[in-house]
């Protein structure tokens, strides 16, 4: 039985026996999740009982973190990646972005469950310094600041400017995943002090030609695409000879 072969019997056979148990806190690769039901759905929670959960990013991001760099990451969803991230490769600093402010108690427990210290900030990044309607449904990963009849409920957040939050910061590494959003945010942020871009990408939802657009707005600003660590729509960027 070859490895992949056996890892995805392994994950089924244990996601099978956590969702009989219903536990309540997994360790997935090195790192522990504490299941929050009132605020993780049901078809998350699976996905971290079988061990998909964010594995793209994680198996392909993780790895070529420096302990040098300052990694920005929008879109942080339970704090997963961040803990991956903080606790495997040690960047110099490390600083997320999530705008669900149901989202930041969670968060902030997995980070004390992992004893990990990182800069959460609850807001959204956009074109300006303002207040915007953020659209939430039954799973967090649904949330966007669009409309969609999925959604059940909108909450005010902050909008800060990204251009400004961006060159304040210096990131060298960027990790986005915002439900869409991508298509309005990657071109207001300035990539010249970053190396490697991780970014999922919802052609449901933006459209192939929005897709194409983004690939080529990242390589035209000195990027290579890392054929070998992209998955699905998750695709991953490196700056020539970085």
């Amino acid at each position: 039985m070859s490895r992949s072969v056996y890892q995805r019997a392994s994950n089924k056979i244990r996601g099978i026996f956590n969702k009989i148990t219903g536990v309540s806190k997994i360790n997935l690769d090195g790192v522990d999740i504490l299941i929050d039901r009132s605020v993780i759905s049901p078809a998350i929670i699976d996905s971290i009982y079988f061990g998909s959960y964010e594995s793209t990013e994680r198996n392909s991001v993780v790895p070529l973190i420096r302990t040098d760099d300052r990694v920005l990451e929008i879109g942080a969803g339970i704090g997963y990646l961040a803990c991956a991230i903080a606790r495997n490769a040690k960047p110099k600093m490390h600083k997320i972005i999530e705008a669900n402010p149901k989202l930041i108690p969670v968060i902030q427990k997995n980070l004390r469950a992992n004893n990990v210290e990182v800069d959460v900030v609850n807001a959204v990044l956009g074109d300006s310094e303002r207040k915007v309607d953020f659209y939430i449904g039954r799973d967090f990963w649904d949330a966007s600041l669009v409309k969609a009849p999925y959604h059940t409920e909108s909450i005010l957040v902050d909008m800060i400017d990204a251009r400004n939050f961006v060159q304040d910061i210096s990131p060298t590494v960027l990790i986005m995943d915002i439900e869409g959003g991508e298509a309005q945010l990657l071109p207001l942020i300035p990539l010249d002090t970053i190396r490697l871009v991780c970014i999922e990408l919802h052609p449901d939802q933006i459209g192939s030609g929005s897709v194409t657009k983004l690939i080529s707005y990242v390589i035209a600003a000195g990027f290579d695409v890392d054929l070998g660590s992209c998955e699905g729509t998750v695709m991953l960027f490196k700056r020539h000879n970085s």
